[in-house]
């Protein structure tokens, strides 16, 4: 029997998440409460034969809230409200947002936090989830068959994990366009064409990508490997590394992330 959704919102991530949906040929049922969905997405619904609803209604398995987390205010408080009732899974995906304040918008006793990222509209992403105290085995699993299809789950421990979760897997997509987008200048800088260094950024990432998932082994091992003493690639790495600046600029970015989802939680 397909799960009954209520999605709140219909965001970038909310979006790439229905797109992944949409490419497995989920077997759902799906609300969307957005009041400002664009045609584009009332036409994929439509087409997935999913429903377009900005008001409220109840009796869904999962109430999901796909919105901002500076939204979470009376609003989404009032639309939480009338849409969940006590049997319904409130999956939430917002950053900062912790699952304490959510229920305090809710009736439902069941409360489940996830971080999922974009290249989950193409199967390949990853989202890691935690749930309160009500969470038992069966929900987990609810949950986990609903999120699978998108990329790989990965359980946290305690909810104090989504913040650094956030910062690595949830942002982290973006950190690498951005590293594709400065490996691409840089080889223009060397009188590489755009396009052609758009390419060998993209082709490399990927595949570097692929070999690190495919290998088994770990990142730091491949990097000793393709670094020959002397050579081109140690050049490289050393004016990466001068000062440990990769290092700390890493850190820092990754520090920046996971504080900023704090913020919005306060």
């Amino acid at each position: 029997m397909a799960l009954k959704i209520a999605l709140i919102g219909g965001g970038r991530m909310g979006q790439a998440m229905m797109q992944g949906w949409i490419n497995q040929k989920l077997d759902l049922e799906i609300s969307l409460f957005d009041p400002i969905l664009s045609e584009e997405w009332q036409n994929k619904l439509e087409l997935a034969k999913w429903h377009y609803n900005p008001y409220p209604s109840k009796g869904f398995d999962i109430v999901m809230i796909a919105v901002k987390p500076q939204m979470f205010g009376d609003i989404i408080d009032n639309i939480l409200a009338q849409i969940s009732d006590e049997n319904s899974i409130i999956l939430s995906i917002m950053a900062g947002i912790g699952i304490d304040k959510i229920a305090s918008s809710c009736p439902s006793k069941k409360i489940c936090r996830a971080m999922p990222n974009t290249p989950g509209q193409i199967g390949a992403g990853v989202t890691g989830i935690i749930g309160n105290n009500a969470f038992n085995a069966d929900d987990y699993a609810t949950i986990e068959s609903l999120l699978a299809p998108l990329g790989e789950v990965v359980r946290l421990e305690n909810e104090g994990q989504i913040d650094g979760l956030t910062s690595i897997s949830g942002s982290g997509p973006a950190y690498i366009f951005l590293f594709a987008e400065m490996l691409a200048k840089a080889g223009m800088g060397q009188g590489i064409e755009e396009a052609q260094a758009k390419k060998l950024a993209l082709e490399t990432i990927y595949g570097a990508a692929m070999l690190m998932k495919q290998s088994g082994r770990d990142p730091e091992t491949l990097r000793k490997e393709v670094t020959s003493p002397n050579g081109t690639t140690q050049a490289a790495i050393e004016a990466f590394n001068e000062n440990d600046a990769f290092e700390k600029i890493i850190k820092k970015a990754v520090d920046a992330c996971a504080d900023r989802s704090r913020e919005l939680g306060k």
